[in-house]
């Protein structure tokens, strides 16, 4: 399956990717999922090169996220 555009997110200091079917945020060293409504809503469009510079490398995300099978 094709995975959906992401935009590199800030929602409040914590490093949050937001596609329009979902959103996923690296909060207490690990990739949460999150309600996509309230992170449209909260969450600050950075771009991938800031978004980089602001939170270095993080892990990767799990193998579902943005993608159809959930």
């Amino acid at each position: 399956m094709t995975k959906s555009k992401v935009s590199y997110c800030s929602f409040d200091g914590i490093p949050t990717l937001v596609s329009d079917t979902e959103a996923w945020w690296f909060n207490n060293n690990e990739w949460k999922r999150i309600n996509g409504a309230e992170a449209g809503m909260g969450a600050v469009i950075i771009g991938e090169e800031r978004f980089t510079k602001m939170f270095g490398k993080l892990p990767p995300l799990p193998d579902t996220a943005f993608s159809a099978e959930h």
